[in-house]
């Protein structure tokens, strides 16, 4: 009997929609129950409320001052006793004053403790991730996250036990003792338990997605400056200018593309005999006179994993298109019986990224990832089998292989180092294991207009 009045007290102060609650059931004089709570309400305002099992009190508090909870609280006790209250009250004084002391006590260490979660949590979590979203939507984030958290560990503990196993096998076992048809029983329910844990974990993370799509997409125009250069061939170093936007949702996706418009060298010229500068120049991607750049990265593919190392991977492709003019001279400054041929090299990387270094603030950005997987070069234009044969020594239109490096980013400021292996029949400066860096400074000319998604 005592056990349920302690619980209907307890379901008397705790109220759905409320930010913060504190309960606590206490017994005067022995044999006397009331019980006391604080609810803060959306307006920040402190409801104290002391009741006995019949009938229930309720004062608001601007804050929580220590003696006004006392002497508030003492009131409430002599004016819930039917009779002689304030009797009650003064021969229980010491009693009610040092129980009203370990009470307040507990509830400032129930804050404090919220507190000091809350921080970890952002900490954690990283709610300045999250700028683009409202103060108010970040803490929900934070907290679904939290949440989130708890879950996937109750589901990885449940997995680990092998309580499935241990299901299938006594189900399927004839003559149950007594004991078995109980661990059965016990068994089951955890099943219920991790069934509905597996519910719960799809809707937050439905929720904590639909919460991220609320950040919009910021559109900037950028002026661009790159350098790329192989290892390799130290004069085939270019660098260029030129403009193009970014599309990006913080800490998220980013989508570059631009637009190379400042006069550069777009000829490529060797005397007598192919050199490796025509397979280098498919086999970098240039930022020549009139290139396109265009790269899209995703940081996190798997951001709700209970996992630290897949919630670390993402995904990138970069496409670059470079129209060239290549000759072969027979002597300098001659151009009879030269050959000529206009060609448009395409380069294409498919990878994922590993992200081992990620601070993403506003104002701050700063990614450190390494990056492997699968690369092609295409050629396009006007070049045919017999001159791809001259020029390269292949007739072959399309290279593909792997490629790993690494991607460093800071502010506007980014650096790639990258080692294609294309594959196939050895052409000199393309195939075969190849290294080239590239850096390029990003800055914002118009930036920072927000869009909505499309795929919200």
């Amino acid at each position: 009997m005592k056990a349920l009045l302690v619980g209907a007290l307890l379901c008397l102060f705790f109220c759905p929609g409320m930010a913060q609650s504190f309960s606590k059931t206490f017994s005067i004089g022995g044999s006397t129950v009331f019980s006391v709570g604080f609810l803060k309400n959306k307006d920040d305002v402190i409801e104290l409320k002391t009741a006995l099992p019949a009938s229930s009190k309720t004062v608001l508090l601007n804050n929580i001052d220590k003696q006004i909870f006392k002497i508030k609280v003492a009131e409430h006790i002599a004016a819930l006793l039917p009779e002689n209250g304030n009797r009650f009250s003064n021969d229980h004084k010491a009693e009610i004053d040092a129980t009203l002391d370990k009470i307040f006590e507990e509830y400032l260490k129930q804050q404090e403790d919220a507190k000091k979660e809350k921080e970890e949590n952002e900490i954690k979590f990283g709610k300045e991730e999250y700028y683009g979203l409202s103060e108010s939507q970040q803490t929900l984030l934070i907290e679904k996250r939290a949440e989130l958290r708890t879950k996937q560990v109750n589901k990885f503990e449940y997995e680990r036990t092998g309580i499935k196993k241990k299901i299938s096998k006594l189900t399927n076992k004839q003559n149950r003792t007594d004991a078995e048809e109980k661990t059965l029983a016990v068994l089951t329910d955890s099943k219920t338990t991790y069934d509905e844990t597996c519910l719960a974990l799809k809707k937050l993370e439905r929720d904590i997605n639909e919460l991220k799509n609320y950040r919009k997409f910021q559109v900037s125009l950028i002026g661009n400056a790159n350098v790329i250069s192989s290892f390799k061939i130290a004069q085939q170093a270019q660098l260029n200018g030129g403009f193009g936007i970014i599309v990006s949702k913080p800490n998220s996706i980013e989508f570059l593309g631009a637009f190379t418009i400042s006069q550069s060298n777009d000829t490529i010229a060797s005397i007598g005999k192919p050199s490796e500068d025509f397979g280098m120049s498919v086999l970098v991607p240039g930022v020549r006179k009139f290139s396109l750049m265009t790269s899209y990265r995703q940081r996190q593919l798997w951001p709700n994993s209970f996992s630290n190392f897949w919630s670390k991977i993402g995904i990138c492709f970069n496409a670059n298109v470079t129209p060239y003019t290549w000759a072969i001279k027979k002597i300098i400054q001659q151009n009879d019986d030269s050959i000529y041929t206009k060609l448009i090299p395409v380069s294409m990387d498919l990878m994922v990224p590993f992200n081992w270094v990620n601070v993403y603030k506003d104002g701050q950005e700063i990614n450190i990832s390494t990056d492997i997987g699968f690369t092609g070069r295409y050629l396009m234009g006007n070049i045919n089998a017999e001159q791809r044969k001259n020029f390269l020594g292949d007739e072959r239109i399309f290279y593909g292989g792997l490629i790993a490096g690494i991607c460093i980013r800071f502010n506007g400021l980014r650096f790639q180092f990258h080692a294609p292996l294309l594959f196939g029949s050895h052409v000199d400066g393309l195939t075969g294991g190849q290294v080239y860096a590239s850096m390029s400074f990003v800055a914002n000319i118009i930036g920072n207009k927000s869009i909505g998604s499309l795929f919200k």
